[in-house]
């Protein structure tokens, strides 16, 4: 197949049922709805049901990307998933959303990228497609963060900017550039300002039981720093990709 563009012709999202909302996750934390609204512009988030996973929500998010494309599910050649809480520690989400999709034999990529990890799966899939090597691509962002929201450890800073969802996008060839320009980069240094500290491979053992007596499986946060390296990180490369585009 000869090179080419890629370009997005389908969108596809799934949200949980539950409604969390400022007032019922600012009861939760010691604040007010007014505090969190200030400080992110989020009202209300989703919480997945017990036993849904990421998994299943991305299922849902890509039956309605491929069918806003009008794409049979067994037309896509290749999946791209991006998130930070797969189902399992391994493997990851994907093989068990192809499985779910009835799609078997397909190649899956499982991306860890955290908050820009949609972004990275745009690129690839326009690579793979401007290249010619695969024809029908479905990016994926999912995550569940509930699980570990709702325990009294969790700091405020996390607890109100995160809940659950799935988004999909489906791609395909063009003979037209669609996706202008794009700019990806990494500043390690900042990498322990949001973390989740287990599981940590280098330590024997790798978990113990004051580990969660002492909450050690909760994220954390510096939300500051968090909140001025973000600011000033994605100004910079919006700059940077207007001039690539041309804009």
């Amino acid at each position: 197949m000869m090179a080419g563009h890629s370009r997005i012709v389908g969108l596809g999202a799934y949200l949980p049922e539950r409604i969390v909302t400022n007032a019922e996750i600012g009861a939760f934390v010691g604040v007010s709805e007014d505090w969190i609204v200030e400080r992110c512009g989020i009202r209300e988030r989703r919480y997945a049901a017990d036993g849904e996973g990421t998994a299943a929500m991305a299922s849902e998010a890509v039956k309605k990307c491929a069918a806003d494309a009008g794409w049979e599910l067994d037309e896509i050649d290749f999946v791209v998933f991006a998130t930070l809480s797969p189902d399992h520690f391994f493997p990851g989400a994907g093989v068990y959303m192809q499985t779910r999709l009835g799609l078997p034999h397909i190649p899956v990529m499982d991306i860890r990228n955290q908050c820009s990890g949609f972004l990275y799966g745009l690129v690839v899939a326009d690579a793979l497609i401007s290249t010619g090597a695969y024809r029908k691509v479905a990016v994926i962002g999912a995550d569940l963060h509930s699980h570990c929201l709702e325990v009294p450890e969790t700091s405020k800073e996390v607890a109100v900017l995160f809940g659950d969802g799935a988004a999909a996008v489906a791609m395909e060839r063009a003979e037209e550039k669609h996706l202008l320009a794009s700019d990806l980069h990494v500043d390690g240094s900042g990498a322990d300002y949001l973390k989740l500290e287990l599981f940590d491979n280098k330590r024997r053992p790798w978990i113990t039981a004051e580990d969660i007596v002492a909450r050690r499986q909760i994220p954390v946060m510096d939300g500051v720093k968090v909140f001025l390296r973000a600011v000033a990180e994605t100004t910079a490369s919006a700059r940077t990709t207007l001039a690539k585009a041309g804009e």
